[in-house]
């Protein structure tokens, strides 16, 4: 199995991802999502967040971020780094909406202004299995 196929079957197992963004003072800024239901490959990765977030205000100052993923029973991770812009695309809203949503926003809807989709294009990554970690890159 080749590392880009551990990373997206890890990716698939996992419900939450850790992204990061650089805040106004040039550190990190941190925070858990839950992963989206729909995960083709590790191309192009979505999450869902608040528009009036204070990551979503952060990446739209700086769109370079990571992300990281892992399996705490297995002691498996990956970092991966990349670029990440908010996705105003209805149907791809649409298509990463959960009826679990309704309660957080006021429409109810993947239509509310408040919910975001996040796209992140990765570019490098770190794989870390066993006391054993695996650099590798993503040709997109």
């Amino acid at each position: 199995m080749s590392i880009i196929d551990k990373v997206f079957k890890l990716y698939k197992r996992s419900s939450k991802v850790v992204l990061s963004a650089i805040d106004q003072d040039g550190y990190p800024y941190t925070k858990v999502v839950l992963n989206v239901k729909h995960k083709n490959n590790i191309n192009e990765m979505y999450f869902t967040t608040n528009t009036s977030s204070t990551f979503v205000n952060l990446i739209n100052l700086n769109n370079k971020t990571s992300i990281y993923f892992y399996n705490q029973f297995l002691f498996k991770g990956c970092y991966m780094k990349g670029e990440i812009c908010v996705c105003n695309d209805l149907e791809i809203k649409k298509k990463y909406w959960r009826n679990a949503y309704k309660n957080a926003y006021p429409q109810k809807s993947y239509k509310d202004p408040d919910f975001c989709v996040l796209k992140f294009i990765p570019i490098s990554g770190n794989y870390y299995f066993m006391y054993k970690k695996t650099n590798f890159n993503i040709n997109n």
